[in-house]
């Protein structure tokens, strides 16, 4: 019996050869420009530059901090004005690179919200990047709020408690809590609106907040001014006082610069700030709470006119993350919107609770000023009250 022919091995399968790295890349600067910047990617920093990379590049005569949003092996040009025909333009390079921890997810996730924003905002998207940068973002700030030293003896204007008070307040778990949580174990986009007074509420936020953290996920906050803001975040460092960051535009640039630092690192992962926070770069994010989500100072005054609530809609669909709005009063349009969403939205809201006694109405008293000289301001019935 002839033996089996010897089976030949099968032929070593050739080495790919690597990607050729990109030699071009498309920078939008924070102008008021809609249209991308082609520059040349030099040697030194092949490899290093990614989609959301922050760059700094020639513009003109100077030179300014950009936003990589696309990166290619040629350059496409198809002529301009004042260059010969048939002759492609000498492309300027990037001169260095701002941030070698670029190409995360939240880079690009910003960059798409930028995007977003000045596609339904009808801005500029360069007008739209210097909201996601780390510079402090030129916005007027409703109200400079004292120093937190002085914070815990002070009492919130609005809603007439302490920093401290909300933290030993008993918290009765709203009607919307299951869905939140079932948003927040499936990492699912939910909507909720929240109703009923303000001192109410604040429990709530810390109760979200640990919700969140005990899920591995982050937590923005935002409110119309910076008092609330420092409230809050007085309350938060109460818990959890490495992971709180306070994020507003009346911020020092250097402070700001940091506080973005500290939370694209994932050194900050509870966020508490006025609109512009709405930018900030969170990554896993759980829960966004845009508390007072009627108040106007959450709309911008400049360009871009973006409001900070409608804003975190689009980021909270982006991320997958739950979106509560908190109000006394819900806007008409956030109620509208949400109530005639399907089903599948997931919309929850939580009508304020009923007292239990209804309330005892003032007593009214009717004065006749015809025995009072013309003029008279204060009767007696009145200084005597």
């Amino acid at each position: 019996m002839n033996a089996p022919p010897p089976i030949d091995p099968p032929p070593q399968s050739r080495p790919r050869a690597p990607e050729p790295l990109p030699a071009f890349a498309d920078v939008v600067v924070p102008r008021r420009l809609a249209n991308a910047f082609t520059y040349v990617i030099p040697d030194r920093l092949r490899g290093r530059l990614y989609v959301g990379s922050r760059v700094r590049v020639p513009l003109g005569p100077i030179t300014v901090q950009g936003l990589i949003v696309s990166l290619s092996q040629t350059a496409l040009w198809s002529g301009r004005r004042g260059t010969r025909p048939g002759r492609a333009p000498a492309f300027r390079e990037i001169s260095e690179v701002l941030d070698e921890r670029a190409g995360q997810d939240t880079d690009r996730d910003l960059l798409a919200l930028a995007q977003q924003v000045a596609d339904y905002y009808l801005a500029p998207l360069g007008q739209c990047l210097r909201l996601i940068l780390p510079s402090a973002p030129r916005s007027r700030v409703a109200k400079r709020a004292p120093a937190l030293s002085s914070s815990a003896q002070q009492q919130d204007e609005t809603t007439g408690i302490g920093p401290a008070d909300p933290l030993s307040m008993p918290t009765e778990r709203p009607a919307w809590w299951g869905g939140f949580l079932d948003a927040l174990t499936r990492s699912a986009h939910a909507a909720f609106v929240t109703t009923g007074p303000a001192a109410l509420r604040l429990p709530q936020i810390l109760d979200a907040t640990a919700a969140a953290q005990a899920r591995g996920r982050t937590v923005l906050v935002i409110t119309p001014d910076v008092s609330r803001a420092l409230l809050i975040l007085s309350m938060a460092r109460a818990r959890w006082p490495q992971e709180s960051v306070l994020l507003h535009g009346g911020l020092k640039a250097a402070e700001y610069s940091q506080a973005w630092r500290r939370i694209r690192a994932g050194d900050a992962r509870i966020v508490i700030g006025t609109r512009s926070s709405v930018f900030a770069p969170l990554a896993d994010l759980g829960v966004i709470w845009v508390e007072d989500e009627h108040d106007d100072l959450l709309k911008e005054g400049q360009a871009p006119y973006y409001h900070a609530r409608d804003v975190a809609r689009m980021r909270a669909r982006r991320q997958s993350c739950a979106l509560v709005l908190g109000s006394a009063s819900p806007s008409v349009e956030t109620w509208q919107s949400l109530t005639r969403q399907s089903p599948a939205a997931a919309v929850s809201i939580a009508a304020p609770a009923q007292p239990s006694t209804p309330p005892t109405p003032p007593a009214v008293r009717l004065v006749d000023l015809r025995g009072y000289p013309a003029g008279t301001l204060l009767t007696d019935p009145l200084v005597a009250a």
